[in-house]
């Protein structure tokens, strides 16, 4: 604690930095990490960040501001008298910490507020998921594959298929707005194993002695439908080309070594990305 204090003492600004986390018993808590610029654990704040309100978070963590900033002037030093070194606040970019960042900016807390560009450029794949063009394509995608993740028949068929066809054994991915890049993911996983999909197809309809598959099996009439269509498959290329380059520069900002300058490359390199692409709506 002392060695943390000497250290603050001697810094000329610091940044508080806030991340969401949940432990052993399940329960929603924040890490507050305060940075000069090395990291030092400051305390853990007691915040269920799907229940509270901006208004309430924006409390709790201008009062550990507080503290911190008192923490950081010698010891005795009246309020009137402190520096204040708490320069900067960073935190994820769900919804309410982009709204207690916009609070503490407006109400003078610190000077500089900014989030994680990895999450926002997520959060944009998520915009662009839920334009119309794109849903009947992601639902679609889904479907086929949870099919074949839950049959365990079908399973087992193009996990063989996949063997001989593509050269392993693959599991499908299915798309969570909780998992980052898994949307695009799932298309990427569906394109690799495009043959081993519509070899099932064949092999149920035309080589279940060969394959001692049950002769009384049949493939649901969706399932079949969706992947011998075209269109279907011209959606998942079409996908890929718009959400991997994206999702390619999530992986780079995720790195612990990205810079300042790796999230402007990338957040440039997507809006030139976007821009190339056909208009979707």
């Amino acid at each position: 604690m002392m060695e943390m204090r000497r250290n603050l003492l001697a810094s000329s600004a610091l940044t508080v930095a806030v991340d969401g986390a949940t432990n052993v018993l399940s329960r929603s808590m924040s890490n507050v990490i305060v940075h000069d610029p090395r990291p030092w654990f400051a305390e853990y704040l007691k915040s269920n960040l799907k229940k509270e309100t901006a208004g309430e978070v924006f409390g709790k963590v201008a009062s550990v501001i507080s503290r911190l900033n008192e923490f950081a002037n010698p010891p005795g030093t009246d309020e009137a008298d402190q520096i204040k070194r708490v320069f900067a606040f960073v935190s994820d970019s769900c919804n309410l910490m982009r709204a207690v960042r916009t609070l503490l900016y407006n109400e003078g807390v610190v000077r500089l507020t900014y989030g994680c560009s990895a999450h926002a450029l997520n959060n944009f794949c998520e915009d662009i998921a839920k334009l119309t063009s794109m849903k009947t394509g992601i639902r679609r995608a889904v479907f086929i594959s949870k099919t074949i993740k839950n049959q365990n028949l079908l399973s087992k068929i193009f996990s063989e298929l996949s063997k001989e066809l593509v050269g392993k054994s693959y599991a499908m991915v299915l798309y969570s707005a909780s998992r980052w890049s898994s949307v695009n993911l799932m298309f990427v996983r569906l394109r690799r194993v495009k043959r081993a999909i519509t070899g099932v197809v064949s092999a149920v309809l035309n080589e279940k002695e060969e394959r001692a598959i049950d002769e009384a099996y049949e493939l649901p009439a969706e399932f079949v439908t969706t992947v011998m269509d075209g269109s279907f498959w011209r959606s998942i290329s079409t996908s890929v080309s718009i959400f991997d380059p994206i999702c390619k520069c999530i992986g780079v900002l995720e790195n612990n070594s990205a810079s300042l300058g790796a999230v402007y490359a990338c957040f440039v390199y997507v809006y030139l990305h976007i821009g190339r692409l056909p208009k979707i709506a």
